[in-house]
Order: structure tokens, then sequence, then C-alpha cells
């Protein structure tokens, strides 16, 4: 209720002031806060860890996706072979499929030329790899080491390792199988 008289007047007036300088100043800390996030997220980004970590990240996205995609498919499609066309449109992201910290060109697909950071390694579904443990099949990988020397490795069981020349080296000549070849009906 509104005071008729002078002095209730100012002191509403006042109240409403001290109110909207309350409001501006949430205002301002909250954009301060937001401010110095987006700071830290550039900070991260152009950071190597930073790198890294968002590079870990999109291979066990990737993981996700190829689970997706076989328990989708109830077992009648074959393990995916291509992340653009298998596992790429499966993504609302568009940068998945690329590592932040590469910077070579990528392969062209769809008619424009994007960077593709990494590619299948391995059918875990093979007969030879029966008795491999899921840890130590290697399903997708970077195509270049792209983190201070090593490359991630995205392996069977969902865990992502920074592998550095000598150790992926190692890993393809003992566990990595040629891509399956295609069989056309004729």
């Amino acid at each position: 209720m509104k005071s008729g008289t002078p002095a209730g007047a100012a002191r509403s007036a006042s109240a409403g002031r001290g109110r909207r300088l309350a409001l501006a100043a949430l205002l301002l800390g909250l954009l301060g806060s937001f401010t110095m996030k987006a700071q830290e997220m550039g900070e991260q980004s152009a950071n190597p860890g930073g790198a890294e970590a968002q590079c870990a990240a999109n291979l066990k996205q990737i993981f996700r996706l190829i689970k997706a995609y076989q328990h989708q498919s109830a077992g009648v499609l074959e393990f995916p072979q291509d992340l653009v066309v298998n596992i790429g449109p499966m993504s609302h992201e568009e940068t998945l499929l690329t590592c932040p910290a590469d910077t070579q060109t990528g392969a062209a697909t769809g008619g424009a030329a994007r960077v593709i950071s990494y590619r299948f390694v391995n059918d875990p579904e093979r007969p030879a790899l029966a008795r491999t443990a899921p840890g130590r099949i290697a399903l997708v990988a970077e195509e270049r080491p792209n983190h201070d020397g090593k490359r991630l490795v995205l392996f069977y069981d969902g865990s992502v390792r920074a592998l550095d020349n000598e150790q992926f080296e190692r890993l393809k000549r003992h566990h990595f199988l040629e891509p399956r070849r295609v069989v056309k009906n004729r």
C-alpha cells in the first residue's frame, strides 16, 4: 500500500532503487562469472592438455556411437567399417571426427574437404580376435601423433590410451588386422 506522505513516497522510491541496484550487481556478477568461464574454456582449448582431453572425449563419444550402432542393428549389420559413413551421421557434433590438435588437411567427404583425425584399425568381431581381451583390441586410432608425439587409441573396452610411436607400432604389429574386404554380389 502506498503511503500518502512525502516521506513514505521517498522511502518507497529508495527501496525500489535499492532493489534495482541489487539486481544490477547480481547481473554484473553473473556476467563476470560467465566471462571468466569463457576465458578458462578458451585457455583450455589453446592448452595442449585441453586438446588431448577433448580428443579423448571425442573417442569416448565415438565408442558410445559404435555401441549404439551395434545395438540398433541387432546384429544384422556387420561392425562399422567407416567412421564418416557409419558413425558420423549418428552424431550431432560436426567436429566429433576431428582432434582439436590435428592441423593436417583431411580426406574429402561429401564434396567438402574436412579433417578426419581418426580411423578404424580393428574389427573386434573377427574370429582371430576371439581370445583377445577387450582392453587389448584397438578399435579407433588417431591418424597422426597429435599430442606431444603420442596418439590416442580407443580400445574395445572403452578405454582411451596415449601411445608413443614405438608403443603404437608394437600394437599395430601384433594386434591390428587389415580391414575386411567388401565382396559385392555380381
